[in-house]
């Protein structure tokens, strides 16, 4: 999709000027005080974790993830399930985007920003497993945060930016290793 982007866009960044209400709302402030783009992450974070832990769909998603298999023998529909986490997946895309492009007032197809496998680090750090089915927002809240602490340090230091990229590839890696190790116990 990046390189039909691309085209499209001639890989020129485009400008995008939101209407007041659309800014305000995605990037403003709430009472002069807290940023609105925390308050979106709170509010995203909230709405996981209560389908997560406090509906059906939530259990779903963990059978899927943890055996596929088992899932579909107690009659979950593993296909269904796959397609609202995808869903899901999209509107959390969807309203992160919006809020970059407000925020940036650019929409750009940039190949070289690679974001997801920043939010991938993120998660390991907070111990969501990459081969599913354990996991918890919390600990994603938490990996997040943790992740842009070592981020923000990396920048203030003015170390050069390959060294976040070696950052979150050690993070990958180590998730993946720990993953494997847990495989091989349970």
């Amino acid at each position: 999709f990046r390189s039909g982007g691309q085209i499209v866009s001639g890989n020129q960044p485009l400008i995008f000027t939101p209407p007041e209400w659309f800014e305000a709302l995605l990037t403003g402030e709430l009472f002069g005080v807290v940023q609105m783009q925390f308050v979106w992450y709170l509010v995203a974070a909230l709405g996981a974790y209560v389908l997560l832990n406090r509906h059906w769909l939530g259990n779903h998603f963990f059978a899927v993830g943890g055996n596929r298999t088992a899932a579909q023998q107690v009659g979950i529909d593993v296909r269904r399930t796959k397609l609202w986490a995808f869903v899901l997946c999209s509107v959390f895309t969807v309203l992160a985007g919006c809020i970059a492009m407000v925020r940036l007032g650019t929409a750009t197809t940039e190949p070289t920003a690679f974001l997801e496998l920043e939010a991938v680090a993120a998660c390991v750090m907070g111990g969501i497993a990459l081969t599913g089915g354990r996991g918890s927002i919390l600990g994603v809240v938490v990996g997040a945060c943790m992740f842009h602490l070592v981020k923000d340090i990396i920048l203030l230091t003015r170390l050069p930016a390959y060294y976040l990229d070696l950052f979150v590839g050690v993070v990958i890696v180590f998730g993946v290793t720990l993953n494997q190790a847990a495989k091989k116990k349970y």
